[in-house]
């Protein structure tokens, strides 16, 4: 199932870099990697991409599909028991990484390790995701400079 984790179920429109061989084999092979439900997070990037392509402008191929949106909760009821003992949690979702362990920690959902970019969000939402994490009972740690990991402590499990 290809869906993305929303607040709430339903769709929305997704955003990633396309326009055929001819195109992507002109930007750095992390371009095709990059893509979000924030057409901006695109074209934060399109000076940097803009430079190392010899003056290709991406905004002209950026590709806009719909995808599914699932919750935390919804699949909690479809895949009930599989993920109660869920150990860990790996988000990379390009700026909406905060979102997504906030949505976690109000879900039913008790992963014993969060691993999330955090390169993209501001000073004040990093500080928002990793108060949240300390107030849920979890240790988190700086692991490179684009992620952070977050360790459930043993005596809040």
């Amino acid at each position: 199932m290809n869906a993305a984790l929303c607040p709430k179920y339903g769709s929305l429109s997704f955003y990633r870099i396309g326009g055929g061989s001819h195109v992507l084999k002109r930007l750095p092979d992390y371009a095709t990697q990059v893509a979000s439900l924030d057409k901006n997070h695109l074209l934060k990037m399109r000076e940097r991409l803009r430079q190392k392509s010899g003056g290709l402008d991406i905004s002209n191929h950026i590709v806009e599909s719909q995808v599914k949106c699932e919750t935390f909760d919804r699949l909690q009821q479809k895949y009930g028991t599989f993920l109660d003992d869920l150990t860990l949690v790996v988000i990379d979702a390009e700026g909406h990484d905060g979102k997504l362990v906030e949505q976690l920690l109000l879900s039913k959902f008790c992963a014993k390790v969060i691993m999330y970019e955090d390169a993209h969000l501001s000073v004040e939402e990093k500080l928002h995701v990793k108060t949240l994490l300390l107030d849920n009972g979890y240790a988190v740690f700086r692991q490179s400079k684009m992620d952070s990991v977050a360790f459930r402590c043993p005596g809040n499990l």
